[in-house]
């Protein structure tokens, strides 16, 4: 499973690392793990003590991993160690190495990360006022399977939903309708209009209507 590596105060790794023996890139991430402050029983007026190493690094990944499956229920133990390594900071040589593993846990980048995307549009209405023209929601982003896309525009007619490659290419039109509400969610497999899975990466979600655009940025991880 994945293992968590000390650093102290300055970002140096409290335990050097070595290769694990199985051949494996071991620590998976750091944290905190020195004169790290923690409840601590040391005598009977003394609650405090400071503490060392992977008995603090742990707790704090492990606070971690609490925080975003709060924010992200249905996310697997393997996509937030996923989120969490994406999102270390990088520390030592670059990318993953013996020393730091991916680098630093950094929970509010995790956290940015994983959370849904949502993006607006507004207009101002004939009086002058700024209103909510659309609203574009994707969840779960990034994903491993089916996006759900959840849109709302401020009055009913045609709307179009496009799926763009980082390049500006359409891949895929999933909605093309005249819906009577003006709000609704279609789902997106992750395959272009061929019916070919599209490779990991970002791509694209524009709404369009007769009376406004809005686009959003979804994040494919296959």
């Amino acid at each position: 499973g994945p293992q968590v590596g000390p650093t102290e105060w300055r970002d140096f790794p409290y335990v050097p690392g070595d290769p694990d023996s199985t051949g494996l890139m071991k620590p998976d991430l750091s944290a905190p793990g020195y004169y790290v402050v923690s409840t601590d029983y040391t005598s009977d007026t003394s609650y405090a003590g400071e503490l060392y190493g992977t008995t603090m690094a742990c707790p704090h990944v492990t606070g971690a991993v609490a925080l975003l499956r709060s924010a992200y229920p249905f996310s697997t133990p393997a996509e937030i160690d996923s989120f969490l390594e994406m999102t270390a900071v990088d520390l030592g040589d670059p990318g993953k190495d013996n020393f730091y593993g991916a680098g630093r846990v950094d929970v509010w980048a995790a956290y940015q990360y994983c959370v849904p995307g949502i993006e607006e549009e507004t207009r101002r209405d004939t009086h002058g006022r700024l209103v909510k023209a659309a609203r574009l929601v994707c969840s779960p982003n990034p994903s491993f399977g089916p996006i759900a896309i959840s849109y709302a525009v401020d009055s009913p007619g045609p709307i179009a939903i496009q799926m763009f490659d980082l390049a500006g290419r359409p891949r895929q039109e999933i909605l093309a309708t005249n819906p009577t509400s003006g709000q609704g969610t279609i789902h997106w497999n992750g395959r272009d209009s061929a019916g070919r899975k599209l490779p990991s990466g970002i791509y694209f979600v524009r709404l369009t209507t007769e009376r406004t655009s809005t686009s959003g940025k979804v994040v494919l991880m296959n």
